[in-house]
């Protein structure tokens, strides 16, 4: 009878959200501000902010789970890629937000192995829900025997078919919307809606609810 009940509580012991480490480094104004974005994910362990130069030797002492770089039109590329070249940080997944930058340097971002996004507004909410989709997708993979996998690389298909539904849309939608009408998943949507904005087809809004956490929203730009 012992061995029954402890079956039974074992079956119903609820799953523990694995807490992960960020490194994040800002190459413009106001990185407090969005290390305490992040530090107020339930997702997040931990946050260390560090100066582009210090990164790889924070990355190798944290051995953080994810690292962030916050760009701008301002940044020396040729320092933040010097950067990414080294042993520590090419080993860690890297997750960078360029704002205002230039289109080339997203793919060479993408072709060193980076997940770069092109936005057009910065702020602590979509910085929040890109580390929250990215840290939720690691946790899925690391949790289940079939690992959740992004798309290696865009499909033309189905980046037509995502194009299509925002740019004949009369306002913004969100991931979960474009998912709706496409007959896709919301995650592979917003994998494709991403596309589009770092492509300068799309941009991202944030909208504020007055319950619930902030939705994300895409407007098509030509």
């Amino acid at each position: 009878m012992h061995d029954q009940q402890g079956s039974g509580s074992e079956g119903t012991t609820p799953q523990r959200t694995r807490r992960r480490r960020v490194v994040l480094s800002a190459d413009l104004t106001g990185q407090n501000t969005y290390v305490s974005a992040l530090e107020r994910l339930p997702e997040v362990h931990s946050v260390t902010g560090v100066p582009i130069q210090d990164l790889p030797s924070a990355v190798d002492e944290v051995k953080p789970e994810l690292v962030v770089l916050l760009l701008d039109e301002r940044t020396d590329s040729l320092r933040v890629l010097s950067q990414l070249l080294t042993p520590a940080v090419r080993q860690r997944h890297v997750m960078v937000l360029l704002r205002n930058c230039r289109s080339d340097l997203v793919r060479v971002l993408r072709r060193l192995g980076a997940e770069a996004y092109m936005i057009t507004v910065l702020s602590a909410e979509i910085l929040q829900d890109k580390v929250r989709s990215r840290l939720t997708v690691n946790s899925a993979a690391t949790s289940t025997s079939h690992p959740v996998k992004r798309p290696q690389r865009a499909s033309a298909g189905t980046l037509n078919l995502v194009a299509k539904e925002i740019s004949s849309a009369t306002r913004p939608l969100s991931a979960a919307e474009v998912s709706a009408r496409c007959g896709l998943s919301t995650v592979t949507c917003r994998y494709y809606l991403n596309q589009l904005v770092s492509r300068g087809n799309a941009a991202v809004s944030v909208q504020h609810r007055p319950v619930g956490r902030p939705v994300s929203l895409y407007r098509w730009v030509g």
